[in-house]
């Protein structure tokens, strides 16, 4: 995790004179299929929509049955009828490796990216690869490089869902660096200076952003899992109906939970219980990384659908002391119509659509 904020937060085309269009941002989360379209050039949205997955047809970045994600991306796009006709993807973080590259000072990009390509394809042992990186630091006769690596299966496999659907892929990114991205322009925007805490509070993961004076520090995920805790929340609020016969269990509980206004002692203990986890984690990371401490007081800000769970909030706030708020904060009007769990949870969506903007 060494130096994050100077990691490559793109990977890009490296065609000549390429330019990324104006895209529709697309995630492929584990419960939902989620689509956003910005009005040119703001972070106001202009459109979206929350498709919700069946259990397991997408899996910790897996997608399991790419012939119905294929049909609801579709679907999805139909509904959606956006103006772009591109799209932003990402692929997960776990799909992708980080390294540290000494390289010569070459003449020219193609010598730097050829000399790069062959100290991976020794060090990993194939040829599988697609890979985009940044300087760290210039010296005389050598250069540090931080070198992003990602599998050409698993970015030929996400091109290839779309791509079923007859929808064009403009751009791909790596799901974190895109949401650091939007986190910086939203921290700029709202001039929040000094060292800031961002959880994003998913359903299958939980990430934490250091950022410091508008640049990231650090980034860390845990994978976590509430499914079935969800399950037996769902069928104690709403005893009429079988699991079996709802698609969405995820966002409906959340909806029971929020219309009930219920607080479920157990789910919220164990998501204090990780997120504490998280930040002792990032904390000591930091220390040992970056000889960097970060105090206890250094103010949070939530995103996610589980931001909005009863009581979630006011037990961060007992347990770190400190200022905590949601990330629906910090848009800047506009986009006030959009639902707060519906705009918590498609943040990953609205950073993907920033492709092809000019957005300062």
């Amino acid at each position: 995790m060494k130096k994050i904020h100077q990691y490559i937060s793109k990977i890009k085309s490296i065609i000549v004179g390429y330019k990324t269009p104006a895209c529709v941002g697309l995630d492929i989360a584990s419960t939902a299929i989620k689509m956003v379209e910005l009005v040119p050039n703001t972070l106001k949205i202009a459109k979206y929509t929350i498709a919700p997955l069946t259990k397991n047809m997408v899996n910790e970045g897996v997608i399991n049955d790419i012939g119905k994600v294929s049909d609801i991306i579709r679907d999805q796009w139909i509904k959606l009828n956006p103006s772009h006709r591109d799209v932003a993807i990402s692929i997960p973080y776990n799909a992708i490796i980080i390294k540290e590259v000494k390289a010569p000072l070459f003449k020219n990009k193609y010598e730097l990216d050829q000399f790069i390509l062959d100290q991976l394809i020794k060090e990993l042992d194939t040829d599988d690869i697609d890979f985009d990186y940044s300087i760290i630091n210039k010296e005389a006769n050598e250069q540090l490089l931080s070198v992003v690596v990602a599998k050409k299966e698993k970015i030929e496999e996400y091109q290839a869902i779309i791509q079923m659907t007859g929808i064009q892929v403009a751009a791909i990114d790596v799901e974190p660096f895109a949401i650091q991205h939007l986190l910086k322009l939203l921290l700029s925007r709202n001039k929040i200076d000094g060292k800031v805490i961002l959880l994003d509070l998913g359903a299958t993961k939980i990430r934490v952003f250091v950022f410091d004076n508008c640049e990231s520090i650090i980034f860390n995920e845990i994978a976590v899992n509430y499914h079935h805790m969800f399950e037996e929340i769902f069928l104690k609020l709403d005893q009429k109906v079988r699991l079996q016969d709802v698609a969405d269990i995820y966002s409906q509980t959340l909806k029971l939970l929020n219309e009930k206004q219920i607080m479920d002692e157990q789910l919220v203990e164990l998501m204090l219980s990780d997120i504490s986890k998280i930040l002792q984690l990032v904390r000591s990371n930091l220390l040992v990384e970056r000889k960097i401490s970060l105090s206890a007081n250094v103010p949070i800000i939530l995103m996610g659908g589980n931001t909005v769970i009863p009581g979630l909030i006011d037990k961060i706030i007992n347990y770190t002391k400190t200022d905590v708020k949601s990330i629906a904060s910090l848009f800047q009007g506009g986009n006030s119509y959009i639902p707060e769990v519906d705009l918590l949870r498609i943040i990953t969506a609205v950073s993907l659509a920033t492709w092809g903007q000019k957005i300062e």
